[in-house]
């Protein structure tokens, strides 16, 4: 008597072994424990990444961007602060950062320094600017060719006006292109506009004084976010600049995207006090000269992750765009929010198509080392 076969079910099928040197060389279980792993170390490759983005003030979470950059590469940190009380007579804010670091050399070049401090709005030129001080041009005598790999500004408030405890005002966070000058936003109603047009997100200064503070980042805007640059090289368009090139200087023929980010205040209180804190990360290549002074290092690429940490960001930037209260951005935007970023890594790693779904990735394996039919009609049903 000839017993009948037990039913195929799908569980079944995970346990398939190999058939000797002719069926296939791994079974199913084997596909899917390697790719399971390869998502899990992928999102340990993005995660640091996307949390540099998100808090460029620490200095301990540099992490080098996985391109297939063969040069060894150094890291350096820049970081300043300013502290800004409202004056008598005003009632608003603004202070800009730019995307390329550049060093103001020339006196007359007034719009090539990274940092726009903090200071009334106004319709006019902005001519307050600095840079990051010694730090900066001690870094930028070691170096040949540059890239910002994350920059952002932080806004805490460190004192209200005497018997206040309901502090008025609203603060926008707008990302810019670089050509669009800070005079655009000389009036609320643009920041709203741009709000509502998804270019960044608002809080209210209440809202603002229950947190730690508030982290605008500089979200990457395509692979030109990426292109390193001559050091301290000026842009063919300079953020908040127009576009001509001030003390007859010559900008870099490679220059990465040179945007900004902005914050903006209105109705505030005379009297109140707002820190904002500055930083960049950036990677860059040492000039011959610097042998020897400069811990260098080569970052494994990995199109996997570049392409994960691209989807990250737009993960982030649909989660920010638009929002008009502290709580829609707060597990991104306030600190604290590593659970949250190790999240958006997985969201972002799970858009891959092949990086977190098994299946998928088994089926290719099965394919390409002849897996019997049977096994690749399964996992294709299963895909």
């Amino acid at each position: 008597m000839v017993k009948a076969k037990s039913p195929v079910n799908f569980p079944a099928l995970v346990k398939v072994q190999p058939k000797g040197p002719s069926g296939p060389s791994n079974s199913y279980n084997s596909y899917a424990s390697v790719a399971s792993g390869r998502a899990g170390s992928l999102v340990g490759e993005v995660a640091p990444y996307l949390a540099m983005v998100m808090d460029p003030m620490a200095k301990d979470k540099a992490s080098r961007y996985p391109d297939e950059t063969i040069i060894p590469t150094g890291m350096v940190h820049l970081a300043s602060q300013n502290t800004y009380t409202v004056p008598t007579g005003s009632s608003t804010v603004m202070t800009a950062l730019r995307w390329k670091c550049d060093l103001d050399n020339d006196a007359s070049a007034a719009n090539t320094s990274p940092i726009i401090v903090a200071q009334p709005i106004t319709t006019g030129p902005v001519l307050s600017l600095t840079d990051y001080g010694n730090p900066q041009k001690t870094w930028a005598a070691l170096s040949s060719i540059d890239r910002t790999l994350a920059c952002g500004i932080r806004v805490r408030v460190v004192a209200l006006p005497p018997a206040t405890y309901l502090p008025s005002g609203t603060l926008y966070f707008i990302q810019m292109q670089s050509m669009e000058p800070l005079a655009t936003f000389a009036l609320e109603s643009a920041c709203i506009q741009a709000v509502t047009a998804g270019k960044g997100f608002s809080v209210t200064v209440n809202e603002l004084s229950k947190t730690d503070g508030i982290t605008l980042p500089y979200l990457p805007q395509g692979p030109m976010s990426f292109v390193f640059s001559d050091t301290n090289a000026e842009a063919p368009v300079l953020a908040g600049g127009g576009n001509a090139l001030p003390g007859g200087s010559l900008p870099s023929t490679v220059v990465s995207a040179n945007g900004s980010i902005g914050v903006f205040g209105y109705g505030l209180q005379e009297a109140m006090s707002l820190r904002f804190d500055y930083a960049h990360h950036i990677e860059y290549i040492p000039l011959a000269g610097a042998a020897g002074l400069v811990q260098t290092k080569v970052e494994p690429p990995s199109s996997q992750a570049r392409d994960a940490i691209s989807r990250g960001a737009q993960v982030i930037q649909q989660s920010l765009a638009g929002a008009t209260n502290a709580s829609s951005v707060a597990g991104l935007v306030t600190g604290g929010g590593t659970a949250v970023l190790q999240s958006v890594a997985r969201a972002a790693v799970g858009l891959i198509p092949g990086a977190s779904q098994v299946i998928g990735v088994a089926k290719t394996a099965a394919a390409s080392l002849g897996a019997p039919a049977w096994l690749k009609s399964a996992l294709g049903f299963l895909a």
